[in-house]
């Protein structure tokens, strides 16, 4: 939570005020083993990179929190570029990493009624874009499910990334908190 506030100067009142919505989302991912405040420039340097990077007793989660959104454009367009460069950097730092990800942005609950279309559009739009260049001819679509006990939306299809010469698979999901 510190990590996500310290690096957000403008949304800094949000984390502190929702402090134990925040705590009680992380915990509900596993008891946390190693995490990475990614924003730091000693991690990435100035590649775009995601918020977070938590590993659990189960699985390997990139956090992005999106806490304004005028349009979801802007989330999906960087999203997949912010996936991979982290996803790069932490492989290089522990190549022991699996090859499965889950990727939450989160969005505050109050915000879902018109930020969550405008977020699951926009990062569909690049997902689409992705899959064609791939030449993937799958159709997406977000699927309310509860497994981790975390209500959330996920992408009915995991993606396979290249991130230097490994593949990877991601697991994108909108977690309202």
């Amino acid at each position: 939570m510190n990590c996500l506030a310290q690096f957000d100067k403008n949304h800094k009142e949000f984390y502190e005020k929702n402090r134990d919505r925040i705590k009680t989302f992380t915990e509900k991912l596993g008891a946390v083993s190693d995490f990475i405040c990614t924003e730091e420039k000693k991690f990435a340097g100035l590649k775009p990179r995601t918020d977070l990077y938590i590993r659990t007793e189960k699985r390997h989660v990139l956090i992005e929190a999106k806490l304004c959104v005028s349009s979801g454009a802007t989330v999906g367009r960087s999203l997949i570029q912010k996936i991979v460069s982290t996803i790069a950097k932490i492989l290089q730092t522990r190549p022991e990493a699996p090859d499965d990800f889950y990727v939450f942005v989160i969005i505050p609950r109050e915000a879902v009624p018109t930020a969550l279309e405008k977020i699951r559009r926009g990062i569909l739009n690049e997902v689409n874009a992705v899959l064609r260049e791939t030449g993937s001819p799958r159709e997406l679509k977000w699927v309310m499910t509860l497994d981790m006990e975390i209500p959330h939306f996920s992408l009915n299809t995991p993606l396979r990334l290249d991130v230097e010469g490994r593949v990877v698979t991601v697991k994108i999901l909108i977690a309202p908190i």
